[in-house]
């Protein structure tokens, strides 16, 4: 089994203590954020690949997922964070990328509360190539974390229009001062192997035997009512003429 490095989250002061941490963790990259994914100049290095040269993202949960907006910025944030190696035919070779555990019913029946969706860190130039309705993890201030479809309305009116799968949410839209990251989704990880459409089968199951079932007692009265006009015509007297 492949050894998968704990995520490195420490400012080296030279070249040289970055390439001891890199021997240290047994990492092939560091990848450094001088600009902002992180918004405040910091420099914080993170390991990006395993030994085999596969992308290293860091596993957001529940509890991850609450405390983003308050420590996606610090380095102690990302120390806490459980490393997950993905296969890099999978998913490519991002520079930052995350795993994100879904909550809540909002992009159900594709995505599963409990579900894990990964996703790789988009820079603020890619913004405009973001395509209607594909799935991103969208941070703002204003609603933290979310996992949503977007249609991106950036460039004609500065927001974009967050959508949910589950109808019962309502869209709506983030201004682009209140955007902080937007992660591209690039995998579905699921520990739920139930049918997705059973539901909607059982549903069109059960019109169907209605629908048979009308059919049946249908013709069941055609034929008491065939049966009734025989024996009307049995009873009544010959007519004469």
């Amino acid at each position: 089994m492949n050894r998968v490095p704990e995520p490195v989250h420490l400012t080296p002061s030279t070249p040289t203590d970055a390439r001891r941490l890199a021997e240290h963790f047994d990492v092939r990259e560091l990848a450094t954020s001088h600009e902002s994914p992180w918004g405040n100049g910091t420099d914080i290095i993170v390991a990006t690949q395993d030994t085999e040269g596969n992308p290293t993202f860091s596993l957001i949960n529940y509890k991850a997922a609450a405390n983003y907006l308050t420590g996606y910025q610090s380095q102690e944030y990302y120390s806490d964070l459980a490393p997950i190696s993905l296969p890099r035919q999978l998913v490519g070779n991002p520079r930052q990328g995350i795993v994100l555990q879904i909550e809540g019913d909002s992009m159900t029946p594709r995505f599963q509360h409990g579900d894990y969706v990964a996703a790789i860190l988009l820079d603020r130039s890619e913004w405009g190539q973001i395509r209607d309705l594909d799935c991103y993890v969208v941070v703002s201030h204003s609603h933290g974390i979310q996992f949503k479809r977007i249609k991106s309305r950036l460039k004609q009116f500065g927001f974009v229009r967050c959508k949910s799968d589950n109808r019962r949410h309502t869209p709506y839209n983030i201004e682009e001062e209140d955007l902080i990251q937007l992660f591209r989704f690039v995998l579905h990880i699921s520990p739920d192997a139930s049918n997705t459409d059973e539901t909607l089968f059982n549903k069109v199951e059960s019109i169907e035997e209605r629908v048979e079932d009308q059919r049946d007692m249908y013709e069941q009265l055609s034929q008491r009512m065939e049966d009734m006009q025989r024996l009307l015509q049995q009873q009544l007297p010959p007519t004469t003429k």
